[in-house]
């Protein structure tokens, strides 16, 4: 299913390794690396405009996935949920 899933605001899954004791997600290569790396880099200027503008592309992103709910739960907010 996430290999199917194409939108401009959603990075691109590419495939997963895993064995026993590991597990990778493999993406498609963001020049500025994550989002929480973006958000807690204090070299990154993110005024209000910057931070508006990536809140509206995160719920666009969020809002094309054919399961909505499951992104909504207690793993995407990190809580429960």
């Amino acid at each position: 299913m996430l290999v199917s899933l194409r939108h401009p605001n959603i990075v691109l899954f590419m495939g997963a390794c895993f064995d026993k004791t590991n597990l990778a997600i493999i993406t498609e290569w963001m020049p500025k690396g994550s989002l929480h790396s973006v958000l807690h880099d204090p070299r990154e200027k993110l005024d209000f405009s910057i931070r508006m503008r990536m809140l509206r592309d995160i719920a666009c992103g969020m809002g094309t996935s054919p399961s909505r709910a499951s992104l909504a739960g207690k793993d995407a907010v990190g809580g429960a949920g």
